[in-house]
């Protein structure tokens, strides 16, 4: 099982991370609903060894917010670790 943390952009979850487990085979995490229901998508992925995270976007989410979304995973992808 592959480990990702889910960065959701928009809605009332936006900002939270949220931890996804799935197939080793795939290539980004399921969509899945939020708080108030609505699905989530998966826009962006990145892997690096064993550091898998995805931004999933709320169908309303503000550009504003996916673009803060983004920079949070780029920030984390960038960090090295502890």
């Amino acid at each position: 099982m592959r480990k990702w943390i889910c960065i959701i952009a928009g809605g009332p979850d936006h900002g939270a991370l949220v931890p996804q487990w799935c197939d080793f085979t795939d290539s980004m995490p399921p969509p899945f609903d939020s708080s108030d229901g609505r699905p989530l998508e998966p826009i962006t992925c990145v892997s690096n060894g064993d550091d898998h995270r995805c931004v999933m976007m709320h169908p309303r989410a503000s550009p504003f917010e996916v673009d803060a979304a983004v920079a949070m995973l780029t920030a984390a992808m960038e960090t090295p670790p502890i």
